[in-house]
């Protein structure tokens, strides 16, 4: 045979053992950050957790107590007032995570349709803007969320504090229910969400699931309201 010769045959045995060890390779990549992902996932959940036990200790943030309204954290109120303790039960929404209107517009609509007599306040931790080399709380996203529901019982407590005390959707608090008294009457945590590097699965995921766990409590407090009368 020719050099030339020798030369494409080499070419021909090593191309498809290059091409399965790419294939091979690039599959290990896939998994490992799979794993990478779980376990900082797992590591998230269990810091969360440790740090929402101690602040609900020290808040008393329980079934049955009074709620501590208001917070005693620096906050902007976005809205009216809600009557706290003056006859109303009070849902108050942690949106923190991720406040988009694609997530939470049906959610919130068909809360304020249950019952007339029923508040939401939404709990919301704004990121931060700079200004002639001052830093300010970034309120515009939420206040336009208000502003586009423009709902008498509807507002929104704004403070960097949220996430924190509230957490996020790997071991947080998505709403607390207070009654008419402010008697803390339901603590829902956020349901497992998926996690995707596509937004229309993430949505198409976690729309339902907190819609359900929202109604799931609501539906829960007023059939006990009706049966107790």
């Amino acid at each position: 045979m020719f050099r030339k010769d020798w030369m494409k045959v080499i070419i021909l045995i090593l191309l498809p053992i290059n091409t399965w060890a790419g294939i091979f390779y690039y599959l290990h990549w896939q998994r490992k950050k799979a794993l990478e992902r779980r376990l900082s996932e797992e590591y998230l959940r269990e810091i969360a957790s440790l740090r929402l036990g101690y602040i609900s200790e020290s808040l008393n943030i329980k079934v049955g107590q009074r709620l501590n309204y208001p917070f005693p954290y620096r906050s902007v109120l976005i809205g009216k007032s809600p009557p706290f303790g003056q006859g109303s039960p009070i849902l108050f929404l942690n949106i923190s995570w991720i406040a988009e209107r694609e997530i939470w517009e049906s959610i919130i609509k068909d809360i304020l349709k249950i019952s007339s007599n029923l508040y939401v306040v939404l709990l919301y931790q704004p990121d931060y803007k700079i200004e002639k080399n001052k830093i300010f709380l970034n309120l515009a996203h939420i206040y336009k969320m208000i502003n586009h529901f423009n709902h008498p019982r509807l507002s929104a407590i704004a403070g960097e504090w949220i996430l924190t005390v509230f957490g996020n959707q790997f071991q947080g608090t998505l709403l607390i229910l207070c009654d008419g008294n402010g008697i803390i009457r339901a603590i829902e945590p956020y349901p497992p969400l998926k996690t995707s590097p596509y937004w229309h699965e993430e949505v198409a995921d976690w729309r339902p699931k907190l819609h359900q766990a929202v109604k799931k409590v609501l539906d829960s407090f007023f059939q006990k309201k009706e049966q107790g009368k």
